[in-house]
Parts: C-alpha cells; sequence; structure tokens
C-alpha cells in the first residue's frame, strides 16, 4: 500500500470524521440518484421552464404596481436614497470615503493615491458613487450631478494609461464597467443603451465574464479577462491576458486589509452595518420578486 494512497485516506477520515448522519445519509443518496437525475436533466429543465412561464398567474399587480416595478429599488423613496444623496454632494466635493477613510481631493483625482490602501484604491476605481450621483440627479434633477459624473469619467480615462495602475486589474475593470453603464442607463441623457446580464443557466466551460462595446464605429470585447479584442475601420487588434493584467480579483488585497485591520485593532474594511445592510437588502428583493412590486428597505 503506497504512501500517496495512505495520505489521501487519511485525508478522506479527517472529512468524514466531522459529517453528521444527516450529511452522510444525502451523500449516499446523492450518489444514487445523481445518474437518474443526469439522464433525465431535459425533462426537469422542461418543467422548470413550465412554471416560470405560469408563475405570473400567482400574482394579481395593477399597472401601478407593474410601473413602479421598472424602476430601481434605491428610486423608491426611502431613507436609504436620501443617504446616497447625501454620499452624492461628498462626491461633489471630490471627498471620497471608503473603508472608513477619506480623502479630500482637489481639482484633480489622485487615482493611484498612496495615502491610502490598495483596497481603498481599488473602490475608488469600481466607480459605485456614479450610482449615487445618478439617483441622486433623477430625484433632484440637479445637473451638477451629471456635469460630476461626466468630469470623473472622461478624467479616469484621461490620466488612468492602458493597462497601468488599479484600475486597470480585472475586477476593478468589471465592476466599474458595470457601474458606468447602469448610471449612464440612469441618467438617459443620450439614447446609448447599455445592457448587463448575469446568468446561471448556460454552460459552466463557457467563459463567465465577457464585455462588448459598440460604438464609434468600433467594437471591443474582453473574454474572461484573459484575451480581448478591437476591431475598428476593418481592422483587428488582439489583447493577451498579460496586456489584460490577468485575472485578479483582488482577493489578495481583501486579505491583507483584514490582516492589517485585525493587527492595528482598527475598524475591519467592510463596516459590519454594511454587511447587514448587503443581506437585508438581498432578503428585500426576493420579497420585491415576489410581490412584484418595489418594497422599503429600512434603515439601521
Amino acid at each position: 500500500m503506497s504512501m500517496c494512497f495512505l495520505h489521501q485516506l487519511q485525508r478522506y477520515y479527517h472529512t468524514v470524521k466531522y459529517f453528521n448522519l444527516r450529511q452522510i445519509t444525502y451523500r449516499f443518496w446523492f450518489s444514487l440518484k445523481y445518474p437518474f437525475y443526469k439522464k433525465f436533466t431535459p425533462l426537469v429543465d422542461w418543467i422548470y421552464r413550465w412554471k416560470v412561464r405560469h408563475a405570473d398567474r400567482d400574482f394579481k399587480i395593477d399597472a401601478k404596481e407593474k410601473e413602479n416595478a421598472q424602476l430601481p429599488c434605491e428610486l423608491s423613496g426611502t431613507e436609504h436614497s436620501s443617504r446616497r444623496e447625501e454620499k452624492a454632494e461628498e462626491i461633489l466635493k471630490n471627498r471620497f470615503n471608503f473603508l472608513n477613510a477619506e480623502i479630500q481631493f482637489g481639482r484633480e483625482i489622485d487615482w493611484d493615491t498612496q495615502q491610502a490602501s490598495k483596497l481603498w484604491r481599488y473602490n475608488l476605481h469600481y466607480f459605485a458613487y456614479a450610482i449615487d450621483l445618478a439617483i441622486a440627479y433623477k430625484r433632484t434633477s440637479r445637473t451638477e450631478f451629471y456635469a460630476q459624473f461626466k468630469t470623473l469619467v472622461l478624467d479616469w480615462i484621461q490620466n488612468n494609461s492602458i493597462a497601468h495602475g488599479d484600475g486597470w486589474e480585472p475586477y476593478p475593470i468589471s465592476l466599474r464597467t458595470v457601474n458606468w453603464i447602469f448610471a449612464h442607463a440612469l441618467f438617459d441623457k443620450d439614447g446609448s443603451i447599455g445592457n448587463i446580464g448575469y446568468f446561471a443557466n448556460g454552460d459552466k466551460s463557457f467563459p463567465k465574464e465577457r464585455v462588448e462595446i459598440f460604438g464609434n464605429d468600433s467594437v471591443a470585447v474582453i473574454d474572461d479577462f484573459n484575451r480581448g479584442e478591437i476591431v475598428t475601420k476593418g481592422k483587428r487588434k488582439k489583447l493577451k491576458g498579460k496586456f489584460l493584467g490577468g485575472q485578479d480579483k483582488g482577493h489578495r488585497a481583501e486579505l491583507e486589509a483584514f490582516v492589517q485591520a485585525v493587527k492595528s485593532g482598527g475598524e475591519m474594511p467592510i463596516p459590519f452595518q454594511e454587511i447587514v445592510m448587503t443581506t437585508l437588502t438581498t432578503f428585500k428583493m426576493v420579497e420585491s420578486i415576489r410581490k412584484g412590486a418595489p418594497v422599503e428597505i429600512p434603515s439601521l
């Protein structure tokens, strides 16, 4: 009996010994039913699609509720929206607060500031605050919110050289793209259209993140942040993984910020209140889907 086999057996033992009876029973049952499940997957999928198509029969929604359901939950008039307006006011002053650390910039934004941690700079490049500006604009019609959004986006483009700096790492790119598209759609200034799709019903072997941009007689595609392509005037330019910076999603920087907070005894990188609000918002999203109408998110 080889040492490798004994080591593998030992690993299984130290895993299984923590299982309770229910877990062991389920694993046994799953191993029996899985072959049958694979065989009848098309039938299961058909039943699921049929249920989805007929799900709306369980709800009676009037025209007003359907109209409200088209609006993002942030625009439903809750205290949560008021806090977003307060954040937007701070952004107008080039004052940014992430991870319990605030930096006041002058007229120009230092996108690679060394006054804060890498994770703080990630948040700066995420542009989540663009949504705050857009919601504040929707609720107040003050044009300075849109002007600040446009100024920040153009400043980022001008002062972040391609494939250099924190802003060009894969995870900041993916979040910033989503936030720019969503904010621009909320501002609704020039008729541009942006669609964001999150799907869980496709083939798992297909790359999970894909960005396609069409405009100015050009097309740009980023495929799983490993490769990309820009097509303009009939010419194609390939982008390789090295150029895109690889698939660094910020996990290392997140762990480093957590360890540093523990060592120094300071505030956690993500305040506990935000974690609670995220969980609460998730529950409210499910409730909203079931009711077919916006629901209020209570403040803490």
